[in-house]
């Protein structure tokens, strides 16, 4: 019985599960049977590389984001791209569209090779993600390096054969580590039945195909016990089914609500900023306290002025006026930089300009 179960959930499994071929240089190898559709492993030989750092942006202009920054860096005209994300920092396989997809030769007993559901890279099936260190792995096509730093893919490079112990130590002083003596022999990488990568992601893709392993695996359970119990089975697999269903667009329905959410804090956020932005650095209660100690003794204020927010005019009458004396003041009282001085047109009289500084936390009272 437990035998004859197994052999059902493994037909069960090959049917809800795509076809999985490697896209090598010259053309496509099985390397996995399925029954819902294709999906294609590029070689690492025909990727390019590289990490983006993103700004705090929404989960709509991030992607945004990333496919305007890949356009520009990709050594293709017509880049596709996949990406994971390690909070901020996207790790990115990309490769020429029309380069992958006219490669010669195929799987001729399977209609659906042509027209894959997906495309990934195959670096994201070989290896595992690390914390910190180097790596050279063997790969489809020649061999990998890479060097992870906080489980991030910080450079990653692909030679046709090992490299010397020249081309491997340019490759990690490039990468912020110290050069040694002796290249390591490749570790055999063969291609995983899932991505390292996809077991963690924390975007919303890779939450909706974590949600649809799980509804897949629960659904061919069902299968299995209504063949048991044909009648019964049947209908509590339907009833079943309906309500893991219910769940998965409930669960997408809260996190539309939660990027929505985000989004408008990110707008508000925004505008306040740019309130806040608009008050000036010092209020003129503040302003004539701190100017006074600054102009010595026998001095007239003829005017007063602020021309900008951010800055301070004021015209003295003195006796025997300094232009380099009051620059030198009001540069050193720490409320004022760019100061200039200049004398007026009548006996004694001087403009001093500045712009205000805004006083540090430490500094006020």
């Amino acid at each position: 019985m437990a035998s004859t179960l197994d052999a059902v959930r493994a037909s069960l499994k090959r049917r809800f599960s795509p076809s999985r071929y490697l896209r090598h240089s010259n053309g496509l190898r099985r390397v996995a049977i399925g029954g819902a559709g294709s999906e294609w492993v590029v070689s690492r030989a025909l990727c390019a590389y590289a990490v983006f750092e993103c700004p705090a942006l929404s989960a709509a202009r991030r992607k945004a984001f990333l496919d305007t920054a890949v356009r520009r860096w990709a050594p293709f005209p017509d880049p596709q791209f996949h990406a994971e994300w390690v909070g901020r920092k996207a790790m990115v396989w990309a490769w020429s569209k029309a380069v992958v997809g006219t490669l010669g030769g195929g799987v001729d007993d399977d209609p659906a090779a042509a027209t894959p559901r997906r495309i990934l890279p195959e670096s994201i099936f070989v290896g595992s993600v690390d914390d910190a260190g180097a790596v050279l792995l063997a790969v489809a096509e020649g061999v990998e390096g890479r060097v992870w730093r906080e489980r991030v893919l910080v450079a990653s490079r692909w030679w046709r054969q090992s490299p010397d112990r020249v081309e491997w130590n340019e490759f990690l002083r490039g990468s912020g580590l110290p050069a040694i003596d002796d290249v390591p022999i490749p570790e055999p990488a063969p291609l995983s039945a899932r991505g390292w990568s996809l077991t963690g992601g924390d975007h919303l893709a890779g939450l909706a195909l974590r949600y649809r392993s799980q509804a897949l695996a629960a659904i061919a359970g069902l299968v299995t016990f209504s063949l048991m119990v044909p009648i019964a089975g049947a209908g509590r697999a339907l009833w079943i089914e309906s309500r893991i269903e219910a769940e998965i667009a409930a669960k997408d329905e809260g996190l539309q609500r939660i990027m929505r959410a985000r989004e408008a804090a990110e707008r508000d956020a925004a505008r306040a900023a740019g309130l806040l932005a608009l008050r000036p650095p010092a209020r003129q209660s503040e302003l004539l306290p701190a100017v006074l100690p600054l102009l010595g003794q026998n001095v007239r204020i003829l005017e007063w002025r602020l021309p900008t927010p951010d800055s301070l005019e004021v015209t003295l009458a003195l006796p025997n006026p300094d232009p380099l004396a009051l620059v030198q003041a009001w540069q050193d009282s720490g409320r004022f930089r760019d100061v200039t001085a200049d004398l007026g047109r009548s006996a004694g009289e001087v403009t001093v300009r500045g712009r205000i500084l805004a006083r540090s936390a430490e500094a006020a009272p």
